[in-house]
């Protein structure tokens, strides 16, 4: 159990970081895009 918990921990922490590098490269992307 304490295996398959720590793993669903690191694809929990795994899936958070790329939201948060996808919202980082979204950002710079809007500002030097025209539209």
């Amino acid at each position: 159990m304490t295996m398959r918990r720590s793993a669903i921990q690191e694809i929990v922490s795994l899936s958070t970081v790329i939201i948060i590098l996808n919202k980082r490269r979204v950002v710079p992307e809007w500002r030097a895009a025209p539209f």
